[in-house]
């Protein structure tokens, strides 16, 4: 990874960061994203110690990547301080719905515009950037949900659609030597995310849920989705293109 440039959509916290923190540690050169200033300005003081030259190699854009404009200017300020782009990552997303059959149009719509239409809006921007550059790559965070039965509907259709995109899209770009690549996560541990949460709220339950539905037992870690996706990114990965790679410790049951 040493030289090339990534632009990290949603790399505030989560697995967004950890991607971001890996990224660096392999030498790349990084964009780090997030609408929220505190937030970013943490990650960004976290990213610039971990190696000695990391903050020379680090660029952290405050835009909110789920709209076309705020993707739009992290990438143009990504080519503007380190000269192209070669991978682009999105990691935005939100698993938040009620349970049950009546979503209404308005909760279907917020699953989409918060799930799929980042991924699209990335993937536009980014393929002209990405365009003949040696080793390019497109990588989106998608989830389990989007082939189980787990979460609410709106969530999971929106996942699947992002599966579907990456598939499409990748079949698009091929012959500009643009890959991508779908990441589908299980349940991951982010500190203070939805997890966390009730593992604290209720750690006996949630311990026997690991213990019923995840073959490994426990949650993920951010940094173990975040090697899937460098790994994919990368150029090791150079014949993996319109797949969707699941991350979940075995609890799929599907192909």
């Amino acid at each position: 990874m040493r030289g090339r440039v990534a632009l990290v959509a949603g790399s505030s916290r989560g697995v967004g960061l950890a991607t971001a923190t890996a990224l660096l540690r392999e030498g790349a050169r990084v964009t780090v994203t997030g609408r929220d200033a505190d937030r970013l300005a943490n990650a960004e003081a976290t990213l610039a110690v971990i190696e000695p030259d990391a903050a020379e190699r680090l660029l952290a854009v405050r835009a909110d990547l789920g709209d076309r404009d705020g993707v739009a200017a992290a990438a143009d300020a990504t080519v503007e301080r380190f000269g192209g782009l070669d991978i682009a990552v999105g990691c935005i997303g939100d698993g938040r719905g009620k349970p049950g059959w009546e979503h209404g149009e308005r909760g279907w719509a917020q699953a989409f515009e918060a799930n799929l239409w980042p991924a699209v809006h990335l993937g536009e921007v980014a393929t002209p950037l990405l365009a003949g550059r040696p080793g390019a790559a497109i990588v989106f965070v998608g989830s389990i949900a989007g082939r189980e039965r787990l979460g609410p509907a709106p969530y999971g259709a929106a996942k699947a659609a992002v599966s579907a995109y990456a598939n499409r899209l990748a079949a698009a770009t091929a012959a500009i030597g643009v890959r991508v690549v779908c990441v589908a996560p299980g349940n991951v541990l982010v500190p203070g995310g939805r997890w966390q949460q009730r593992l604290d709220a209720d750690p006996d339950a949630t311990a026997a849920m690991l213990a019923r539905e995840v073959p490994l037992g426990r949650f993920a870690e951010p940094a173990e989705i975040a090697d899937v996706i460098v790994f994919l990114a990368s150029e090791r990965a150079s014949f993996v293109t319109g797949t969707t790679v699941v991350v979940d410790g075995g609890q799929s049951h599907g192909d």
